[in-house]
């Protein structure tokens, strides 16, 4: 299956620019692996264990800010036109908007993010979003949503700078663009590779 949080490494091209860059060549072996059925070892970094500790606290601090509730994604949902395609956005909110978190490692990163707080962003920025941009697309796209609240948050910084939130909104064309190089990739690399194991 292919995954919004995998997204950006699917839209890399190659040296030349024309093509699927390494980057996503080594994400289908992932893709095949998966369904093969072959477990691959779960790295836990520091990062990760950081982000996973902190994700139930911004949560509850932006549900504080906010006052919006944020509906819980208990499975993937799956792409309505794209059974290959499936992801857990961090939560659901109202009938039009996803909520996507990171609680980066890096202080540097959350320190960058505040720069974009309450911003409305319609196009990829130059910012720490970046890094995330596609997934945010691509959660929007699967689950048929206008908007994101992007949030990060880092308790180490003072109270009132714990927490940032951007304003993504849906941009379809890059959504289209999105949707052209996951075809792309599933069928002309994952499935043409995929059938020399089957």
């Amino acid at each position: 299956m292919l995954r919004p949080s995998q997204f950006a490494k699917i839209m890399t091209t190659s040296r030349g620019g024309k093509g699927f860059g390494q980057t996503a060549l080594s994400y289908a072996d992932d893709v095949i692996l998966d369904l093969l059925g072959v477990d691959k070892p779960e790295i836990l970094a520091k990062s990760l264990e950081h982000g996973n500790e902190n994700e139930i606290l911004a949560k509850q601090l932006y549900t504080e800010i906010t006052m919006n509730t944020i509906q819980e994604v208990d499975k993937p949902i799956v792409h309505p036109g794209y059974e290959f395609i499936q992801g857990t956005p961090d939560g659901l909110i109202g009938l039009n908007k996803i909520i996507e978190i990171k609680c980066p490692w890096n202080p540097t990163n959350h320190l960058n993010n505040l720069l974009e707080n309450n911003k409305v962003v319609n196009e990829m920025p130059d910012s720490y979003l970046s890094e995330y941009w596609w997934q945010v697309q691509g959660y929007m796209w699967i689950t048929e949503r206008e908007n994101c609240d992007f949030v990060t948050y880092d308790p180490r910084f003072p109270q009132h700078l714990q927490l940032s939130i951007t304003h993504v909104m849906r941009n379809d064309n890059d959504i289209k663009k999105l949707e052209e190089k996951c075809h792309q990739f599933w069928y002309d690399i994952v499935q043409d590779k995929l059938v020399n194991f089957l």
